[in-house]
């Protein structure tokens, strides 16, 4: 067990996966991390970058990692509540649907470890009632809950082998009920897990 885990944040506000691509060096090669976790495509679907520009820029950094023997985990973009139509559930808008199933194929394709993070913050909505201001600053980007939702769903999907969207009987899961968290940052966890997390 690892308690010293440093999380470096390279993502900016208003980036797309090709400028995501071009600060890879900097952001990442730079720096050698553990582990990269990449979330990419909201930003794309509502400036306009094709997605074939998107399916590109990801590629490549999926290549670049593998290059750099550096793993990597992979998120689709959260739910985006700027539509009115989200409130009641519905789905996405389909231009940015589009970009999220783009991106779980491509990870699929490249064997990537993948966190549908859509489906995560949906079924925690809508089974232990929160509402999008509980989890989200401005209705896009998670606020600090939503940061420690998706720090629980990470942990819980690859290390503790247990699916957070699913949560345990519609309840917080125990795991994530474990972690502190500042504006977007792990900054320690409790590692006494509940006796049925693995």
């Amino acid at each position: 067990q690892n308690n010293n885990i440093t999380v470096g944040i390279q993502g900016f506000s208003g980036s797309c996966s090709d400028q995501i691509l071009a600060q890879w060096p900097t952001a990442v090669t730079a720096s050698s991390p553990d582990l990269v976790v990449l979330m990419a495509g909201m930003n794309d679907a509502i400036q306009g970058t094709s997605i074939e520009t998107f399916v590109s820029s990801m590629q490549e950094m999926y290549d670049r990692a593998r290059y750099e023997g550096i793993p990597v985990i992979s998120m689709n973009i959260t739910p985006n509540n700027q539509m009115s139509e989200l409130d009641s559930g519905a789905e996405p808008q389909k231009q940015i649907n589009d970009y999220r199933v783009a991106g779980d194929s491509l990870a699929k394709a490249n064997d990537i470890p993948h966190l549908d993070l859509n489906r995560c913050f949906l079924n925690i909505m809508s089974k232990r009632g929160f509402n999008w201001n509980d989890l989200f600053a401005d209705r896009v980007h998670p606020n600090t809950a939503g940061s420690k939702e998706i720090a629980g769903a990470l942990f819980c999907k690859f290390l503790a082998g247990e699916d957070l969207s699913l949560s345990v009987h519609g309840k917080i899961s125990p795991v994530s009920a474990n972690f502190r968290c500042s504006t977007g940052v792990v900054i320690g966890r409790n590692m006494g897990l509940a006796p049925n997390v693995t």
